[in-house]
């Protein structure tokens, strides 16, 4: 019997056998590397939109298995897609309510706090409040399974100013009595303030205003006004009350020098000094007597070489008295000085533009620089010498304008002056 055909036939039984034995015990016992899915949450809702969203999904796989070089689920899943397409971050509106406006995914929800945006597809908008000044706005968009995305929009609303300047007054103390008859009042105000009492109007520096006011005798109620950079005003109320000094003397007359000028030079040595004066009033020089004709007097005095300052007083019928002077510079053939005044560049190419103009005049001379761009004032020292330095900030390039130098003894001089560009080969 040929047994080799038997063999083969048993060894292909036992594979097949050992094989079902094999699929059979597969079709019993689970696999040791099956995970269980965790359960799907519900999707947010507007009711509690913030409670029902801000609890992230968690994995309740706790045998999961790495297969290969697969990554391992994150702890935190990430959230929808969120732009704010409008307005830009920093934008600065006049106006308190804004509509922004952007992007997130179709089933996504997006809130601002606790308000809602509508939304249509992939596109969302919201109308926000603003509060004066700077807003730093969160917007969150959720998923359905309650994770969310975060974006932040930082916006300015330039809130219009209606309010009146903050303003006050510190001295004098209302209610108080004086014996003045002008007192200089004082207070705060808020920067940039222009302060007024009537037509006249402060001087403010910083939050300091203070202000020259007339009293009557008696009560007095000045109301002052603040006006900010904005028109908005604000008031103060001053109640003074002034009464007469007990040992207040009576003024005097009305008296005044109308020639020679004050600070003048003269090669006479006598000169006709005139003036004004109460009708009725005496006019003195010393014990010299003046002529008074009407309210005019006039009377010859005797000059010494240089500086001559000149008093004379005016006494009415009832014995008062009113003083005034004046300063006249006698030239002598010694010190005579012949005016002249220069220019030491006639151009000036730095930002600010400038010149300067020097010269000689009797001592004491007062000379001013005039120009539609710029002025400055000086006077001659004791040797006559004198020297200004002058600048045109509001100059236009390029054209040519007079500058006119004077001196208070009549003489002058003009000069011109140009403002360039930079780039000159001029260091001034």
């Amino acid at each position: 019997m040929n047994r080799k055909p038997l063999l083969v036939a048993l060894a292909a039984f036992a594979m097949v056998f050992l094989g079902g034995a094999a699929i059979a015990a597969l079709s019993t016992t689970g696999p040791a590397d099956q995970v269980t899915e965790p359960p799907a949450q519900t999707s947010t809702t507007t009711e509690a939109p913030l409670e029902a969203a801000a609890a992230p999904a968690t994995n309740t796989a706790s045998d999961t298995v790495e297969h290969g070089n697969e990554e391992p689920p994150k702890d935190k899943p990430e959230g929808p897609s969120l732009t704010i397409t409008s307005p830009d971050d920093r934008a600065h509106f006049d106006v308190p309510t804004v509509e922004v406006t952007g992007t997130t995914d179709a089933d996504a929800l997006v809130f601002l706090g606790d308000k809602q945006a509508t939304q249509e597809g992939e596109n969302w908008s919201l109308t926000v409040e603003l509060k004066p000044g700077k807003n730093a706005l969160f917007f969150k968009a959720f998923d359905t399974e309650g994770h969310y995305t975060k974006v932040g929009l930082h916006l300015w609303y330039d809130a219009p100013d209606t309010e009146g300047p903050e303003f006050e007054i510190t001295s004098p103390k209302n209610g108080s009595h004086t014996t003045y008859s002008v007192i200089i009042v004082r207070g705060v105000v808020e920067e940039g303030s222009k302060v007024f009492l009537g037509d006249t109007e402060a001087t403010v520096d910083g939050e300091k205003w203070e202000l020259k006011a007339e009293l009557a005798l008696g009560a007095n109620t000045l109301k002052f006004v603040a006006l900010d950079a904005a028109g908005n005003e604000s008031t103060a109320v001053l109640e003074i009350f002034r009464k007469e000094k007990e040992d207040e003397k009576p003024e005097g007359p009305k008296f005044s020098i109308t020639s020679p000028k004050h600070k003048s030079e003269t090669d006479d040595e006598w000169i006709l000094v005139t003036g004004t004066v109460t009708p009725g009033s005496k006019v003195y020089y010393g014990d010299q007597k003046a002529q008074v004709d009407g309210d005019d007097w006039k009377i010859e005095v005797k000059l010494k070489p240089g500086w001559n300052e000149l008093w004379f007083k005016a006494i009415d019928g009832d014995g008062n008295k009113t003083k005034a002077s004046v300063k006249v510079y006698l030239v002598s053939d010694e010190d005579h000085h012949d005016f002249w005044a220069k220019q030491k560049y006639g151009w000036c190419d730095d930002e600010v533009p400038y010149d300067i103009f020097y010269g000689k005049a009797a001592p004491g001379t007062e000379i001013s620089v005039t120009s539609p761009y710029g002025s400055g004032a000086t006077t001659a020292n004791g040797d006559g010498w004198w020297e200004l330095k002058v600048y045109f900030e509001s100059a236009p390039l390029g054209e040519k304008f007079e500058v006119l130098v004077k001196a208070s003894t009549g003489e002058s001089k003009t000069f011109y002056f140009t403002a360039k560009e930079g780039g000159g080969d001029k260091d001034h």
